[in-house]
């Protein structure tokens, strides 16, 4: 991304260290990119930079302050040669459903007014106008909508007795079902994403709650709570799970309301071994493209995402490594127990994952009785949870556990 000024040419970015304190990256020339002791570095006092972007003269940070969505922006020339100049700031109140802004691409940098979408899982994205030109200060949100769902925070303590797991319910207004989905990915320092899906809003308007289990290994709270829950400490993922799982029911006032597991990708990972080591958590689970054998996967180097697996998962060379993996792998650890109903969905150019793996993982699930249900997506690559047309497949089996 790039602006020429004075016949100058910046390139910006931003990053994250490890003390979680964002900066903004200012790189003067194409020659100065691999200089990296010429960048200028500029602290950006947030919780989170979640997207930038150049408008005219102007650089526009979206970022979240306080836990709250803020709009900065300042001018380039300003920013570049004057390091002291303060921001403008214009603070977007919203929704109380976990909604989520977006800036729709590709922006026209010569406009004052700029689309942007607000969208939470369960409701459509509705498209606003953000205008640079005005002076505001704030854009209320809060109160727009006849919603039929309600969104809460909340944590639940870990078996260590230190750690809080942070919990997202969202949960239905109109006839409220005994169940609940209760996903999780926990990885790679990915945090979830609060993206619309036609499936979640399905679950909703079913009565069916949802929940999101911020487990360690994700991305919620930082570099350190990926890093407590990756490699050697990948267990902390799985029993953080397991724990959401068999304390959710209260947090719903339900106390004899069914979870079922969900996860995709990774977090089929995280589902699946959370079931090896407790099936009885759980009144069924879906798992879509999952990762089902990450022993293995580290150990093929002819695996696109080889390198990005080891370094998550661990060495294949070192010993405690694979002593770990081999018995925390889904695939290798199913044993003689009573297993819940499952529903496995795999893409058929998934290069991702393991296709052959994941069947190889259905057949041994239905050697120990369980009922397994297999969803093929034709022509699909690694989707996840995104609209499909065998959702109407995946809310009927939901609504049969």
């Amino acid at each position: 991304m790039h602006k020429t000024i004075e016949s100058r040419e910046f390139f910006f970015g931003y990053f994250v260290d490890k003390f979680n304190n964002w900066f903004l990256i200012i790189i003067n020339g194409e020659d100065s990119i691999k200089k990296t002791d010429t960048w200028l570095r500029k602290l950006i006092k947030v919780d989170e930079i979640e997207d930038l972007f150049l408008l005219e003269n102007k650089i526009v940070l979206q970022v979240k302050f306080d836990q709250k969505i803020q709009i900065r922006f300042l001018d380039i020339k300003a920013l570049v040669f004057n390091h002291n100049q303060e921001w403008k700031n214009i603070t977007i109140q919203m929704k109380k459903h976990m909604s989520l802004l977006k800036f729709v691409r590709p922006i026209e940098v010569n406009k004052q007014s700029v689309p942007y979408s607000i969208e939470c899982p369960a409701c459509r994205p509705s498209i606003h106008y953000l205008n640079f030109s005005k002076e505001e200060s704030s854009i209320d949100y809060s109160s727009s909508g006849n919603l039929n769902h309600v969104t809460q925070q909340y944590n639940i303590l870990s078996r260590d007795g230190e750690t809080e797991i942070p919990v997202t319910i969202i949960s239905p207004i109109r006839n409220p079902q005994n169940k609940i989905v209760l996903a999780v990915y926990g990885s790679y320092g990915i945090k979830f994403n609060y993206n619309y899906s036609p499936l979640i809003q399905s679950l909703i308007d079913n009565g069916i709650y949802l929940a999101y289990a911020h487990v360690r290994g994700g991305g919620e709270k930082g570099e350190k709570w990926h890093q407590a829950g990756m490699g050697i400490n990948k267990i902390n993922s799985i029993h953080d799970y397991l724990d959401v799982a068999n304390g959710i029911n209260r947090l719903v006032h339900r106390t004899k309301c069914k979870v079922i597991g969900m996860g995709a990708s990774a977090g089929g990972f995280v589902v699946a071994s959370a079931l090896n080591e407790n099936p009885l958590s759980f009144a069924g689970i879906y798992i879509s493209a999952p990762f089902i054998s990450p022993l293995t996967a580290i150990k093929d180097v002819k695996n696109p995402r080889w390198r990005m697996d080891m370094l998550e998962f661990g060495n294949p060379d070192n010993k405690r490594d694979v002593q770990i993996l081999r018995h925390l792998s889904p695939l290798e650890n199913i044993k003689g127990k009573h297993y819940p109903p499952a529903l496995v969905a795999l893409n058929e150019f998934d290069v991702n994952v393991n296709n052959y793996q994941i069947r190889e993982y259905i057949d041994r699930l239905r050697k120990t009785g369980a009922s397994v249900d297999l969803l093929l997506r034709i022509g699909a690559s690694h989707s996840v949870f995104k609209a499909s047309n065998h959702e109407n497949d995946e809310i009927r089996w939901i609504k049969r556990i």
